[in-house]
């Protein structure tokens, strides 16, 4: 037995969605957005409520609860940024808000009111 599947966090992490945008995260919103069969999705959502991950209501409803909550965040996906690539005699360039932010803070300059 399977307690818990990389399907299920895809399903968990919709669910966390579709609460954060204030939908009900029935079957057919789940299937819409995880793909797969309404009975795989279907042991999915009753696997994370086993563990405690989701709630889920008489309409089989689910939301997502406290630690099923952190989990969604902790395994969430972060952004793809481009990585440069330097060359070997490529020297390092100091930008200018590097330097700003490292530089002495400039003295304000009293003005005597005449």
């Amino acid at each position: 037995m399977v307690l818990f599947m990389n399907f299920d966090l895809t399903v968990l992490r919709a669910v966390t969605r579709l609460s954060r945008k204030g939908r009900a995260a029935d079957l057919e919103a789940l299937n819409v957005r995880c793909g797969g069969e309404l009975a795989e999705i279907r042991q999915a959502v009753r696997r994370l409520a086993t563990l405690g991950l989701v709630t889920r209501d008489v309409d089989f409803v689910a939301r997502p609860t406290l630690s099923g909550l952190a989990l969604a965040v902790a395994v969430a996906r972060a952004p793809r940024t481009r990585s440069r690539v330097r060359l070997r005699d490529e020297s390092p360039v100091a930008s200018p808000s590097v330097d700003a932010a490292n530089a002495a803070p400039a003295r304000r300059v009293a003005r005597s009111a005449a």
